[in-house]
């Protein structure tokens, strides 16, 4: 059993449409240093819109109350 609300069972980071893939540039410092293919993390954009800001995740299961379901077309 899991510690979400029932309303959120199901519902994590990876199947959400607001998750999009983060990948490195050889140009980098330090963090995101890599090649073009290699993923870094994910970045949520759900506040872009209102704030032009993301967040970043290292993993995509994490979960929240503004999981919206990606269209699947």
């Amino acid at each position: 059993m899991s510690n979400y609300p029932k309303s959120l069972e199901g519902k994590s980071c990876a199947s959400c449409q607001y998750l999009i893939p983060v990948y490195c540039h050889p140009w980098n410092k330090e963090i995101g240093k890599g090649k073009f293919s290699q993923q870094l993390g994910f970045v949520c954009t759900l506040f872009q819109e209102d704030s032009n800001a993301s967040i970043f995740l290292e993993v995509n299961t994490g979960i929240c109350e503004c999981h919206t379901l990606k269209d699947p077309f």
